[in-house]
């Protein structure tokens, strides 16, 4: 057999080596239906549109796997600062990340251009771990600390934090039904109608007695018209709050006694579902059905360093909203061999990995003009994360080993 091919004006002829007896063509291999990565199974027995490693790279659809954007340079340092806690809220019509500290100071950063720094609490206002807040109405944000008391800032008065109640604790804050609810170990207090500083009137409070609280109360989260109250094992749903009388009233149902999260930065919403992390995996509350979403990552869940934070929250990539889960992991899946931060992110039920930065702790979502947008801190600098789309980054991509239709 020959094949002719011509250069310069010349035939040249080619030998192809014949094949030998027993020798069978290996078929192409077209590999083009993109789905998500799987590192449960072994890389030869994932499935065909599988991936053994994806990151940095999204699988949007048949035959479109792009590069991710770079994260941002850093936007704004708080100087001498260790970033404790992160959160966002819009005050007077203004996207703020707040930041809270290991020395009790708390910190106010726009969001936009050009991301002015306000420091809102000096040193040893707050406790150094263990504060939440919300925000209430555009006025401004409300502050529990377990040890500090209940506090606002801007709503009292403007540009002001001010000292509620020094006998409020808490460790978990919502707004909800025109209320602020403070979750204390096993206890919900809450505030008055249209309220956010008076816990008399309609205010009150419950204890949860029920056994389905195995201990206390990890996070208070609203979503859905109902308010989410999470302990490590647990999750019960509260709504249909009404006043008669000048006695609140309302339900309060057991949606699961088995799953339930520690980790309250893990908690934020997803289309109409509550997204959240725990030892075991990512979850997703489905109405009041709770659902595992990790399963084809779950040896990277079972990699990952529960002592450093884990945080979570929703983002556009290539205009896709994804789900985005930031952790520590003990990385022995690729050459770096180390402990790093990663972000998994899912989204049309694909998981895949991105990494942003080597030294990201927290990531909190600010929807800026109606698109969801993912900011991260590491120490003490904020960053824009997926925001520019000249900065370098490092891709890796692994796919199924296939045995080409032979059995060895």
């Amino acid at each position: 057999m020959a094949q002719q091919g011509q250069q310069r004006g010349v035939v040249q002829e080619r030998e192809v080596k014949p094949m030998e007896k027993g020798e069978k063509e290996t078929p192409a291999i077209v590999f083009r239906e993109f789905s998500g990565m799987n590192v449960q199974s072994p890389r030869w027995s994932i499935n065909d549109n599988q991936f053994a490693w994806l990151e940095n790279v999204q699988p949007i659809a048949h035959g479109n796997l792009p590069t991710v954007p770079a994260p941002s340079a850093a936007l704004s340092t708080l100087v001498g600062e260790s970033v404790t806690g992160a959160f966002a809220a819009n005050v007077s019509g203004s996207d703020f990340i707040y930041a809270f500290c290991a020395s009790g100071a708390a910190y106010q950063v726009l969001a936009v251009t050009p991301f002015t720094q306000t420091k809102i609490a000096v040193a040893g206002t707050f406790s150094s771990t263990g504060v939440a807040m919300a925000q209430w109405k555009n006025a401004g944000i409300v502050i529990i600390d377990p040890v500090k008391g209940y506090f606002d800032w801007n709503i009292t008065a403007p540009a002001t934090m001010t000292l509620i109640d020094i006998a409020t604790l808490g460790t978990s804050i919502a707004t909800y039904a025109g209320r602020v609810w403070i979750g204390s170990l096993r206890t919900v207090k809450f505030t008055d109608v249209n309220s956010y500083n008076s816990f008399a009137g309609a205010g009150g409070s419950f204890t949860i007695s029920d056994s389905t609280l195995h201990n206390t109360i990890t996070e208070l989260f609203t979503a859905n018209n109902f308010l989410y109250i999470l302990g490590d094992d647990s999750i019960d749903v509260l709504g249909n709050v009404t006043v008669s009388g000048g006695v609140t009233s309302f339900t309060r149902n057991n949606v699961t006694a088995s799953i339930g999260s520690e980790l309250p930065f893990s908690v934020f919403p997803y289309f109409r579902s509550m997204l959240f992390a725990n030892a075991s995996g990512f979850y997703g509350l489905f109405g009041a059905s709770p659902q595992k979403l990790s399963d084809d990552i779950d040896k990277i869940v079972s990699a990952i360093d529960f002592t450093q934070p884990v945080s979570g929250g929703q983002v556009f990539i290539n205009n896709i909203l994804c789900a985005a889960f930031l952790f520590t992991f003990n990385d022995t899946f690729t050459p770096a061999a180390a402990a790093r931060p990663v972000i998994a992110i899912y989204h049309d039920k694909k998981w895949w990995l991105a990494s942003q930065g080597t030294g990201l702790k927290y990531i909190v979502g600010v929807p800026l003009s109606g698109s969801a947008t993912l900011f991260a801190w590491d120490t003490n600098n904020l960053y824009q994360l997926f925001n520019s789309t000249t900065g370098a980054i490092s891709s890796r991509v692994q796919t199924k080993l296939w045995d080409g239709g032979q059995p060895i």
